[in-house]
Order: C-alpha cells, then structure tokens, then sequence
C-alpha cells in the first residue's frame, strides 16, 4: 500500500490541483471503516490526488475513517477495474437542516494498491477535467 499523505499548509491547505467533475460520471461508495454496514451510495463533485468532494444521501461524522471506491467514466481505461479504492478521513461535512444529500470532503490517506495512485494521476492529468475554483 502507497500512503497519500495531505499536507497542511499554506493559507489554502492543499498540496494538488482539484478539479471539477460531472457527478453523474463519477458513482463512489463509501463505507466507515468501524462500521459493517453496507457501503454509502453517491457521487464526486471534484477530486485531487490528495482528497475528494462527494455528496451521499447520509452524512457522515466528521474525522471517521472511511473506504472510498472511485468509480471512473465508461470508456476511461476500458475494461475491469476502472474502481479506485483509498482510504481516507472526512474532514468536513456541509448539511443544511433541511432533508437531504450532505457534502462531504475526504482527505485521502492510503491507496489500497499503488496502480490505483497511478490511475488517478493519469485521469486527473489527461486535460478532460476543469480546475475547481
């Protein structure tokens, strides 16, 4: 396993560019790592090396330890596992009191196997996705 650390610092405490990402193309499960529960169903809004906005039906408590499978696009490196698997920690959760999806950041740790770095790298770095703000 290749540990992904996040570094903390500077003023906007990210070490890797985010980008954007449609979410209807980019489906994640995520299961709490003390939970047996069945995974979280949802979607990505931007991702970097370093971490990932999604948005789950539930939200989930700030600082758990968390499993995230990445579902790439169709049709990026066509065939069996287009999933990329990290492990990672939430660091902050936006829920409004209305009923409803929550926004949630990952910061990404550990990636289950080194190819899963390298295929990330290579998604976010192909020029298809725009620079989040």
């Amino acid at each position: 396993m290749s540990a992904s650390p996040l570094a903390f610092a500077g003023p906007d405490r990210r070490r890797h560019a985010r980008f954007r990402t449609p979410p209807m193309y980019h489906a994640v499960a995520v299961r709490p790592l003390d939970s047996s529960e069945a995974s979280h169903d949802g979607h990505a809004y931007d991702l970097s090396e370093g971490g990932a906005q999604i948005e789950l039906d539930e939200a989930l408590a700030v600082g758990a330890e968390v499993a995230l499978c990445l579902h790439l696009p169709a049709g990026y490196e066509t065939g069996p596992g287009r999933s990329i698997v990290v492990l990672g920690r939430v660091i902050w959760v936006d829920e409004d009191e209305t009923p409803g999806p929550a926004r949630i950041a990952i910061a990404f740790r550990e990636f289950a196997r080194e190819v899963d770095a390298a295929r990330l790298r290579r998604y976010l770095n192909q020029g298809q996705l725009r620079l989040a703000a």
